[in-house]
């Protein structure tokens, strides 16, 4: 390898610097300072001796590695333990239902909880192969949102094969996660993603595939947990006298306080009195120095 760079696109302004080979297969890079709120991707280039020029993701200009700036924040959205039953928002067929019998071991709260399989034998053998459904209503999020994370609880006893028996959970109709078996509660979680109209359905499935070696306990889902990851950004300052930011009161920022004199408000107005005006520029004087 000749040279390999390292690219970086900041709200769509792209910058390109070397990246140092520091040994072996050890590079290492400098990204660029950012703010908070940045829309700030990346990628990498390798070009060899022969002019040939490999790309790190290979799809570069369509899905660049992506860096979040800023504090990233979990906001709790709703949790659906099934206490009240079916909600009413919620769908299902097959032999899912409601139910507080056929138990699990462990701990996922109080009973009921959704089960697929049939109450009175607690298997899903009913001479038949069955199938069906449990679904989420459509949660709605802003264009901002980009990732919900799901957790829910539950518990699976199958006749174990690779070809038969199979549980799934969907998020808008794709095929997410085939869980495995497990005889007490257990945890599962993963991340979904809203489609480009910011909509968002769960589902959980299961199948047997055939008529056979159904009598087992079947599937159980409780406690549906939906949280949102955002990024957020503290606008406040801990040195309102720093007008640029650069961690320093010093004369650029009474520069920046003469220039913006007589303004109603803005970074400029230091004390935050509505006005740039002689009161700023003594504030940074009585402040002057690292801001701390």
């Amino acid at each position: 390898v000749d040279s390999v760079m390292l690219h970086v696109s900041v709200n769509g302004d792209i910058m390109s610097d070397p990246v140092e080979h520091i040994g072996g297969e050890s590079y290492t890079a400098t990204l660029p300072a950012v703010d908070c709120g940045d829309d700030v991707t990346f990628w990498f280039s390798a070009t060899g001796s022969a002019g040939d020029t490999a790309y790190s993701p290979f799809n570069y200009e369509d899905a660049p590695y992506t860096l979040v700036v800023g504090e990233i924040v979990k906001v709790f959205l709703s949790l659906e333990s099934f206490d009240n039953g079916l909600p009413s928002d919620w769908t299902l067929d097959g032999l899912w239902n409601a139910s507080s019998t056929c138990i699990p071991n462990g701990d996922c709260g109080e009973a009921p909880f959704m089960y697929f399989g049939d109450e009175s034998s607690c298997t899903y053998d009913n001479g038949n192969t069955v199938s069906g459904l449990l679904n989420s209503p459509t949660y709605s999020f802003d264009d901002a949102v980009s990732e919900v994370a799901v957790s829910f609880c539950y518990a699976l006893l199958t006749e174990s094969s690779s070809s038969y028996d199979f549980a799934s959970v969907y998020a808008n109709g794709t095929l997410v996660n085939e869980l495995s078996d497990s005889e007490d509660w257990s945890t599962h979680s993963f991340s979904a993603m809203p489609d480009e109209d910011g909509m968002l359905n769960l589902s959980w499935g299961f199948d047997s595939i055939d008529d056979v070696f159904n009598d087992f306990r079947g599937f159980h889902i409780d406690n549906v947990q939906l949280t949102l990851v955002t990024v957020e950004c503290d606008d406040s300052s801990d040195c309102p006298t720093d007008v640029n930011g650069d961690a320093m009161t010093n004369v650029t920022d009474l520069l920046q306080v003469i220039d913006n004199w007589g303004q109603n408000g803005g970074p400029a107005d230091v004390n935050q009195d509505g006005t740039v005006n002689v009161s700023d520029v003594l504030l940074i004087v009585s402040e002057w120095g690292v801001c701390e």
